[in-house]
């Protein structure tokens, strides 16, 4: 019988190396896929090094099950054969890798695009960070097929040397959307609700549009049941900030010391830009002439590249050539984060429930009230509630048409068993999304699958 999968590395089948110990574990939108394989080289010949390209595919239908790379092989020895254990990670690990530094003002457009889309694509595309300045080389993850649009409108976003991961997680949080990155090296950006499974399940399937299922458990849990909020932490930009900076004419290290409101303040590029705004001036104090100059950051950028260089945590600014000897020698342009905070409830929660659980939540990544707003409104909807969760697995050959599960979509779920009484409004009302999937081939010869289901939205107390 023709194995199930096929299996390569650098474009080179091993398929027939494979010892039958092989498993995929895909898990929602913001972690890495894994992926465990055992390989037995008989002549000890094979050479895995670690990150390079590694596939799997659906042998009938070319369909991938896994793609990403070989981060960590063990070998061992059985005489004069080897045998390999590849722990695998998928595509995605390439946003916990590639490092962004971006400023996008309120209404943003890049390259024909706008909103979260605008910034989506510019990230991967424009903002990564390079060696020796110039411009970065795209991300290998394309960010534009697959990805929507969530609002046409974002409020400003400010990525300070974070992961793309992070990024991205900021902007998914605050459109109240989902991401992941497929086994294609492709981003996936989409709204919550609209990924549907091309199957139910049920304990009852009709072999077209539900399919079944075996090993059912299920679990409601209240422990994180929490229904007031009260957020702090939260970084909201102040406007654009002005401040002028004295020099002797000598020195070629200046320290900015600037203060707000009473308070020392680390000054931030202002939206569209990714340094502050340094300008020199070339007049008189009575007179100013102002001459912009290029600004680098401390310990990464250099003099020879740049006029000066920024030091946001020690508040510094250094020359090659010191500034002129005046009172106004430096103008200062940027903004600074200053502290907020929103608080919020499920009455609906309290209500059934009877009593107040609450929560203090820190999200120092969002940098507007909107972005506030949301991620409160993202954490009330999961945790308001009891969450529901179950595991299942299903057999490859249930499948009717090559359609596959994938996580993120939703799925109904009926069970006559548990229908009776368990929960209220009944099982066979509840929707599900599918948080994870492990896919195991069974002997060398069958694919099954090990769903993991989860509320993700619990606007209905159940």
């Amino acid at each position: 019988m023709t194995a199930p999968i096929t299996i390569t590395i650098n474009g080179e089948n091993i398929t027939t190396l494979e010892e039958d110990s092989f498993s995929v574990t895909s898990i929602l939108g913001q972690t890495v896929d894994t992926a465990n394989i055992t390989i037995y080289d008989k002549n000890s010949e094979l050479i895995i090094p670690e990150q390079v390209d590694i596939a799997i595919t659906r042998t009938g239908t070319g369909e991938r099950i896994f793609g990403g790379l070989t981060s960590m092989p063990e070998a061992s020895t059985d005489g004069l054969s080897r045998w390999y254990k590849l722990s695998c990670q998928d595509y995605t690990v390439l946003l916990d890798a590639t490092m962004v530094f971006a400023s996008y003002p309120s209404g943003f457009t890049y390259d024909g695009l706008s909103g979260d889309k605008a910034i989506i694509a510019n990230l991967f595309e424009k903002a990564g960070i390079s060696l020796g300045g110039g411009e970065a080389p795209p991300c290998e993850i394309e960010a534009r097929t697959y990805v929507g649009q969530a609002l046409s409108g974002m409020a400003a976003m400010y990525f300070n040397y974070t992961s793309l991961r992070e990024a991205m997680t900021t902007i998914a949080n605050y459109a109240g959307w989902n991401f992941y990155v497929d086994y294609d090296k492709h981003l996936h950006y989409y709204y919550k609700d609209s990924d549907t499974a091309p199957f139910n399940l049920s304990s009852s399937p009709n072999g077209t549009t539900s399919i079944g299922y075996r090993n059912l458990k299920w679990k409601r849990d209240g422990t994180s049941v929490r229904n007031f909020y009260v957020m702090f932490g939260t970084n909201l930009f102040s406007g654009l900030q002005t401040y002028y900076l004295s020099s002797n004419g000598s020195a070629t290290t200046l320290t900015l010391g600037l203060a707000d409101l009473g308070r020392n303040i680390i000054l931030q590029p202002p939206p569209g830009y990714k340094t502050i705004l340094v300008d020199i001036n070339t007049g008189t104090d009575g007179t100013p002439v102002w001459t912009a100059k290029t600004v680098g950051t401390d310990g990464i950028d250099t003099l020879t590249s740049v006029d000066c260089l920024h030091n946001a945590s020690q508040q510094t600014l250094s020359f090659a050539t010191p500034p002129p000897n005046l009172t106004n020698s430096l103008r200062i342009r940027g903004v600074f984060m200053l502290n907020g905070g929103q608080a919020d409830a499920s009455s609906e929660s309290i209500t059934k429930y009877g009593r107040i659980f609450s929560k203090r939540l820190v999200a120092s990544d969002a940098n507007s009230a909107a972005a506030m707003a949301a991620k409160l409104a993202n954490y009330k909807s999961q945790y308001a509630f009891a969450l529901n969760s179950c595991t299942l697995t299903v057999d490859d050959d249930m499948f009717p048409t090559a359609d596959r599960f994938k996580v993120g979509q939703w799925v109904h779920l009926t069970n006559e068993v548990l229908n009776q009484g368990y929960t209220s409004p009944p099982l066979n009302e509840k929707g599900f999304m599918i948080h994870s999937i492990t896919t195991r081939c069974l002997g060398g010869q069958k694919l099954v699958y090990t769903l993991d289901l989860r509320d993700w939205f619990t606007d209905t107390a159940i």
